[in-house]
């Protein structure tokens, strides 16, 4: 710590640091040593498991002519997912099947992510099924 003196044009420094600066230099490294610890652990130790990919519906609302499925993609596993596919399929009881299905770019690690899916035949009055079709590993 410098104290200046205009009048004498003289500075005095101070030669043992206060105790506050000891206490946060202390602290920093801990912190700085326990973070180091925890990326090396996740580095070394981390599982190379897949990515669990589940897919449930949000909202099935009418866009016009077309039925719109909102829909949420979740990967609760521990491995990221990239360009996921989910595929949608609404089967009506006396017409052939309708499919429809979206890309998502990126699944993260232990998150949600949402999209949608058009139909032209009403998934409210007929069976839905939602699959993740397939991925990638970025």
């Amino acid at each position: 710590m410098t104290i200046s003196n205009r009048q004498q044009k003289t500075h005095t420094e101070t030669g043992n640091p206060h105790w506050i600066e000891w206490l946060t230099g202390i602290v920093s490294t801990v912190l700085v040593l326990a973070l180091l610890s925890w990326i090396g652990r996740e580095a070394l130790v981390a599982d190379s498991k897949p990515p669990n990919l589940t897919v449930k519906i949000l909202r099935i609302e009418q866009a016009g002519a077309l039925y719109r499925v909102d829909i949420e993609l979740e990967n609760s596993g521990p491995s990221t997912a990239a360009a996921v596919r989910v595929v949608g399929k609404v089967t009506p009881q006396s017409v052939l099947s309708e499919t429809a299905e979206v890309t998502f770019d990126f699944a993260p690690a232990e998150s949600r992510t949402k999209g949608a899916l058009y139909f032209r035949t009403d998934p409210r009055s007929n069976p839905i099924e939602l699959t993740p079709s397939g991925f990638t590993e970025p």
